[in-house]
């Protein structure tokens, strides 16, 4: 399994069809999890046939790991002893957490993902981004839970940075016009989670200067669907919204969790979510997990290409997915279209903002 030889392909891959290469690279994801994880192989051993992997069909016969098993047991497939980074999702309150435990190699190779990913879509490289978030959210390097992982890689990726919020979660307009003052990038970034920005930035006032310089901005945001929906407020409103208060053209979310933080799904210009070389699903059936067909909507078996220190390369979730195109899709890109319609009705809370604590 070379991972470092499959990112550098990255750019290669996502000009075409490149089925054939993920699931090649997953299979083997596969296969190094079985040999290097205990409980990932005694999970395979038991839940499923012994001759079943003989030969790799398809994607859809891969194994997956319901995501929650991350609440329950340690996964790892590395020595404690390398081990120098502890993720942790935002279960509600008095929930267990997922915890993801990451090596240096594989938080590396997850910033070089989020970066091949974020500008294939946005064709921005190394803008100056803006976070629309408090500042005294970061504050242990060591163990980070979703939000906290989603700056830090996001901001990453970009020059000079600053946040659009104080510590009591209001705009913090001397924080954004030294920001304005000090760049001189003409691509910018505005990143944050959907419920934050809608609820601390949107809802406020900005001074015409201010909304000027950011009409050209690119607005970037994720998770905390289901404070939005509980308000009726869908995708499409919340991107007009944002378009109107800000005066940018561009728009755009993207899907991913905790668990295979770097491979995440970007919005294209057609408003669906897209596969991309390192990351891709299987819409399956709520009553029985078989995989279903294009324009039904199922649970997401997520995959990613990047885990190598955990065993977190294909994981069902709650999360209720349409694929709306398999290929073909209008915005001209190869792979996956498809649309996240919330959660099951008895999933849990979670998510990068849906747990919002101060």
């Amino acid at each position: 399994m070379d991972l470092k030889q499959y990112l550098e392909s990255f750019s290669l891959l996502s000009e075409k069809d490149f089925s054939a290469e993920f699931q090649t690279h997953l299979y083997s994801l596969h296969d190094f999890h079985q040999n290097n994880c205990s409980y990932y192989r005694a999970l395979i051993d038991n839940f499923y046939s012994e001759n079943m992997f003989d030969h790799y069909e398809d994607l859809y016969s891969l194994p997956f790991l319901p995501v929650n098993l991350f609440k329950s047991y340690k996964l790892i497939s590395c020595p404690d002893e390398e081990i120098f980074k502890v993720l942790h999702s935002s279960g509600t309150s008095g929930k267990t957490p997922s915890s993801i435990y990451l090596t240096r190699e594989n938080a590396r190779n997850q910033t070089i993902a989020l970066s091949k990913i974020f500008t294939a879509f946005t064709k921005l490289k190394r803008p100056d981004i803006l976070i629309i978030d408090s500042p005294d959210l970061i504050s242990d390097r060591r163990e980070f839970n979703a939000r906290v992982a989603g700056i830090i890689g996001f901001r990453g990726l970009c020059r000079k940075s600053a946040y659009g919020l104080d510590s009591n979660y209001q705009v913090d307009l001397n924080s954004i016009e030294k920001f304005l003052e000090n760049t001189t990038n003409q691509n910018i970034l505005i990143f944050g989670f959907t419920w934050i920005i809608y609820k601390y930035f949107l809802q406020s006032k900005l001074p015409p200067s201010i909304r000027e310089y950011l009409s050209k901005a690119v607005v970037l945001h994720g998770g905390g669907w289901k404070k939005l929906q509980s308000l009726s407020i869908s995708r499409n409103q919340f991107n007009s919204i944002a378009k109107e208060s800000l005066g940018t053209h561009s728009v755009l979310s993207y899907y991913g969790m905790i668990e295979q933080t770097g491979s995440i799904f970007m919005e294209c210009e057609k408003g669906y979510l897209h596969s991309n070389p390192l990351a891709s699903l299987i819409c399956r059936s709520q009553l029985d997990l078989e995989p279903i067909s294009i324009g039904n909507i199922g649970l997401a078996q997520v995959l990613s290409g990047l885990p190598t220190s955990y065993p977190g390369h294909s994981l069902l979730t709650d999360d209720l997915v349409e694929v709306i195109h398999q290929e073909n899709c209008p915005c001209g890109r190869p792979g996956q279209a498809f649309l996240v319609h919330g959660r099951t009705k008895t999933a849990e809370v979670r998510g990068c903002s849906d747990t919002f604590r101060r």
